[in-house]
């Protein structure tokens, strides 16, 4: 299903690849152009990996027991006519486009968990981002269980408004 102006992140695609389960939420402004993801990759389904892109601000990188160990922001209009005043491309990640831990916590991952359609995986997973810790006390599986109802109900409401 080609899914457009979803406003909020549905589960739209995992890939299961023997003890791992890597699971994408996503938001779309047309069919095929993310505006917001937050991509999972679960190891025995505990979170591993995380990976955050908001069209506005940038993507971030979190691993267990490291943090937040990439962030980077999108070109801004600026800097795509200093690279040429011919064309428009698309804004990109460059080379010069690191920012701080505090950019990608302050600006990236809480843009990107706002299009989430779960108040309590948004909680856990800020909380995981946090305080970089896994709670044994916490079933991710389940989380993402809800997450999949969740979204295909939402699919099922945006498909019968148009």
């Amino acid at each position: 299903m080609n899914l457009s102006f979803t406003k909020k992140m549905v589960l739209d695609e995992e890939v299961v690849e023997d003890d791992s389960v890597t699971v994408y939420l996503r938001s779309y402004l047309k069919t095929n152009f993310i505006e917001r993801m937050v991509k999972i990759k679960f190891l025995n389904f505990i979170p591993n990996h995380i990976v955050f892109t908001s069209y506005q601000f940038g993507n971030a990188i979190w691993n267990i027991g490291k943090g937040v160990v990439e962030a980077n922001s999108w070109e801004s209009e600026e800097q795509l006519i200093e690279r040429s005043n011919l064309t428009k491309h698309f804004q990109s990640s460059f080379e010069n486009s690191s920012v701080t831990v505090e950019y990608a916590i302050k600006k990236i991952i809480p843009d990107t968990l706002s299009a989430s359609l779960d108040g309590e995986l948004t909680e856990k997973i800020n909380e995981l981002v946090m305080q970089n810790k896994i709670h044994n006390d916490l079933t991710w599986n389940q989380l993402v269980m809800n997450y999949r109802m969740l979204s295909n109900e939402f699919i099922k409401n945006l498909t019968n408004q148009i």
